[in-house]
């Protein structure tokens, strides 16, 4: 494994959220119809789109509106091709 993939790795494990804490999980993935956003454990798409940068901005949204959450996208084949993991901004 690279380097660099040991990195990306590392920062993912760090960021996630910590034992007890919930998180929304929202997946961007391809479907028959287009690109499906489809929040996880859901039996159905919240919405499908022409594009997937259409879909990733909508779901980006729909993430930020319940921190902590995790965005992942899917190539084309179903396979994973990135996770971003957002918190809630620390009050002080």
């Amino acid at each position: 494994m690279a380097a660099k993939d040991k990195k990306r790795i590392k920062r993912q494990i760090e960021e996630l959220p910590g034992p007890g804490q919930k998180h929304s999980v929202i997946h961007v993935m391809r479907s028959d119809a287009g690109w499906a956003v489809k929040r996880e454990g859901a039996g159905r798409a919240t919405r499908i789109f022409k594009t997937r940068e259409e879909a990733t901005e909508a779901a980006q949204k729909w993430v930020h509106e319940s921190l902590p959450g995790e965005l992942i996208i899917h190539h084309p084949d179903g396979t994973v091709q990135e996770r971003h993991f957002f918190e809630k901004a620390k009050t002080d």
